[in-house]
């Protein structure tokens, strides 16, 4: 089974790709290699001949070495006068582990390019580094025969790359990936990062949504309705239902979400829903004013605390959304679906908070006055590094610039933070205006919010 994956190369540094899939640290084969795991870290134990003899599984197609691929691959783009655009294409040619030997992976990797890409010149890298073995494969843009450029697109992945991949595997006796898989939507990397790392993308924060409003109803119009009721836009009668979240600017189609969210797949699960499970809606009560009486030992002196306000307060009301810190009693409200949204980047979000906390800043002045003490840090630390790296035969002098390391690197997270602070706060601000009128909206008492100050 191969799975087989095509990226552009847009960056003029195409050499650096031609050198990671030729690495031969990666490439090298010794007949000791199972038995020292350490000689994939090592290229001159890779390359020990007293380990045994070492075969590098690279191979250059159309070019006359692999060590002269780069500048052959430029001099093709010259000679056809096509030195701007995309440079190359990356193709990743993956083997399910234990099925294929590295002989027979590198040679369906060079009869694929063969195959798929005549005239092109291209590297083929076979990586032995991981338990799955995958071919890295670097071709060049132009065509050195004809001059013409290659054009990847999504029907040329699935109707040549893919399909010729699949009949190389069976030719070799080896098995292919289901049609049931192949039809799937592609995720995002972040999307399929944050649902690896478990933590909700907005994706999932829809999926609650629906499959909440499922749980409740007994007919597609019910459901609808308790979509509607949650903020949403729902678009139905077309050919792919698909609903628009409050403070989103697009609908996103359900089928998204996966096959069991499609009209028909809807409509399917409602019909199986047991009418006794469902709670009956519960008439809102009017709410009771609670009193509450103390009894004070000796003296009482009222102590006022110092408001929070500006950025501070923008950060802390964001951690408490979020779920991050509770009050006392109430505990934290459920995340709005502007916020949940945005889960991934909580850890991000929690060190700008407490930066801001720890440093007291409220404004963007406040802001601005800690980025550049951080920075003339910054300066002197290197001045001080610099001097130091001289003076090497001093007995302390590593110990230091490991510690002078540290220092740097939390200084300059510190003014990178700053900056995200001054771009994300502005979008913070504009989230919150939008879930407060949202709230104001749902308000039985219809009571206006109160004014909120600006942040200088």
């Amino acid at each position: 089974m191969a799975y087989t994956w095509i990226g552009s190369i847009r960056h003029t540094r195409m050499d650096r790709t031609v050198n990671y899939a030729v690495n031969p640290v990666k490439t090298a084969y010794n007949a000791q290699r199972a038995e020292d795991a350490s000689m994939t870290r090592n290229i001159a134990y890779a390359l020990n001949p007293e380990k045994g003899t070492t075969k590098l599984y690279q191979t250059a197609i159309n070019l006359d070495s692999v060590e002269t691929a780069w500048r052959e691959m430029k001099v093709t783009k010259e000679r056809w006068g096509k030195t701007d655009g995309i440079q190359g294409f990356h193709v990743v040619q993956s083997f399910k582990p234990g099925e294929i030997t590295p002989d027979l992976a590198h040679r369906i990797g060079v009869e694929f390019v063969e195959k798929c890409f005549p005239g092109f010149e291209a590297v083929v890298g076979t990586h032995l580094d991981h338990a799955h073995i995958h071919n890295h494969i670097v071709l060049n843009s132009v065509n050195c025969v004809d001059g013409h450029k290659y054009h990847s697109s999504q029907k040329s992945y699935y109707t040549e790359l893919r399909e010729v991949s699949d009949d190389l595997c069976r030719k070799y006796g080896l098995s292919v990936i289901p049609p049931d898989d192949i039809g799937k939507r592609r995720q995002a990397y972040a999307e399929w990062q944050a649902e690896r790392s478990g933590q909700p993308t907005w994706c999932s924060a829809i999926r609650q949504d629906v499959d909440e409003a499922l749980a409740r109803s007994l007919s597609f119009e019910q459901f609808v309705r308790l979509l509607r009721e949650r903020g949403y836009e729902v678009k139905t009668g077309v050919k792919h239902m698909a609903v628009r979240p409050p403070g989103k600017e697009r609908f996103t189609r359900l089928r998204r979400l996966g096959d069991e969210y499609t009209e028909e797949a809807i409509r399917q699960r409602i019909l199986c829903n047991d009418p006794a499970k469902i709670p009956a809606p519960q008439k809102a009560e009017p709410a009771v004013p609670k009193v509450y009486r103390a009894r004070f030992a000796g003296s009482f002196r009222k102590v006022r605390k110092k408001k929070v306000r500006g950025l501070m307060a923008l950060y802390l009301w964001y951690a408490y959304r979020m779920g991050n810190i509770k009050r006392r009693r109430t505990g934290s409200k459920r995340a709005h679906y502007l916020l949940r949204e945005d889960l991934y980047k909580l850890k991000m979000r929690d060190e700008m908070t407490r930066l801001l906390v720890t440093n007291r800043i409220e404004t963007y002045e406040q802001l601005h006055a800690h980025r550049d003490e951080c920075r003339e840090m910054i300066g002197y630390l290197c001045a001080k590094r610099r001097t130091l790296q001289r003076d090497r035969a001093s007995p302390d002098a590593e110990a230091s610039l490991a510690h002078i390391r540290d220092q740097l690197k939390t200084l300059r997270r510190e003014v990178w933070l700053c900056g995200k602070v001054e771009e994300d706060s502005r979008q913070l601000e504009k989230k919150r205006a939008v879930m407060r009128e949202a709230e104001r909206q749902l308000n039985s008492k219809g009571e206006p919010a109160k004014p909120r100050q600006p942040i200088r």
